[in-house]
């Protein structure tokens, strides 16, 4: 943890999504769809706000190296992003007969790619370098004054 070794927090926010998560892990895929298409939208307006900001903090090139100084904790993060894979024996059960699973996939793997891609590239061109901090991208975004950004779009960081 970025708390130091053997030291875990469970924050009110984790309590709240643990509340509201566990629940729908009961329902079917098809019965808790609208949540789904909910939190779809969700990310889909933060990365928009997110690569907004970006633009308005201005982006500078040199701070994006090629290739970084270090991968460490690199493992965890990419695949914990791509963790609905676990999710598909379950979709393709659910699926209608006429939707054809590979397309989906590659679609889906595709757009999740661009976003990752997209965030992390504008998102490191925007701020000063801190990856050689323990500071991270959400907490650059929490941080940005008022005159860059309103609240309700900081607050992006949170949710």
């Amino acid at each position: 943890t970025p708390f130091g070794t053997g030291k875990i927090v469970l924050s009110i926010g984790m309590g709240i999504v643990a509340l509201l998560s566990i629940p729908l892990g009961y329902w079917n895929l098809d019965d808790n769809i609208i949540v789904q298409n909910v939190a779809l939208m969700v990310i889909i307006l933060s990365i928009i706000a997110w690569l907004g900001i970006f633009g308005v903090l201005g982006l500078e090139g040199e701070r994006v190296p090629a290739i970084g100084s270090s991968l460490h904790n690199m493992g965890g993060t990419i695949l914990f992003n791509f963790m609905f894979i676990s999710t598909i024996p379950s979709w393709i059960c659910e699926k209608k007969p006429t939707v054809r699973p590979l397309v989906v996939i590659i679609f889906t793997l595709a757009l999740a790619i661009a976003g990752y891609v997209s965030v992390g590239i504008l998102g490191g061109m925007a701020f000063e370098p801190y990856f050689s901090s323990d500071n991270t991208l959400l907490s650059e975004l929490n941080h940005i004054t008022a005159q860059d950004a309103s609240r309700s779009v900081r607050m992006t960081a949170v949710v």
